[in-house]
């Protein structure tokens, strides 16, 4: 059995680097990295055209720590009704995340699905997310 615990707080607070030696210090063997928001703030460094660079520098440094990304959390909301333009970023940062969770060694994604109150819309529109993401799951 592996403990694990998310990353958000302490990366928000002191960035991933440091936050990954942090929560191994903290006995814990596993991370699920949170990219609630990261890939929404101005000048991070997984915004930036380098963002592989920096993923494999955090792999490295979990490495360096014997601590492992078992899982991830794409950003979220996936989805907001009625804003094209978030809804068309929101697909990029998710498609950016898988990509990044490879590079981590994350075996599982965590995207949460959309909340529409029509429920028939909502299994229509979750499923239509979800199959444009399957390529790139499989490639990844």
């Amino acid at each position: 059995m592996r403990l694990s615990t998310h990353t958000s707080y302490l990366s928000d607070r002191f960035g991933e680097l440091t936050a990954i030696k942090i929560i191994k210090h903290a006995g814990f063997d596993a991370l699920d990295f949170s990219m609630y928001t990261n890939l929404s703030q101005q000048g991070h460094p997984l915004n930036r055209e380098d963002y592989k660079d920096y993923a494999r520098q955090m792999r490295a440094v979990a490495d360096e720590n014997e601590i492992v990304f078992n899982q991830t959390h794409a950003p979220f909301p996936t989805y907001i009704a009625g804003d094209a333009a978030y809804n068309k970023k929101a697909f990029s940062d998710i498609v950016r995340s898988l990509e990044i969770s490879a590079i981590l060694g994350a075996s599982i994604v965590i995207v949460h699905p959309v909340y529409l109150p029509d429920d028939a819309e909502k299994k229509t529109l979750n499923l239509d997310i979800y199959r444009r993401l399957q390529p790139y799951c499989e490639d990844l």
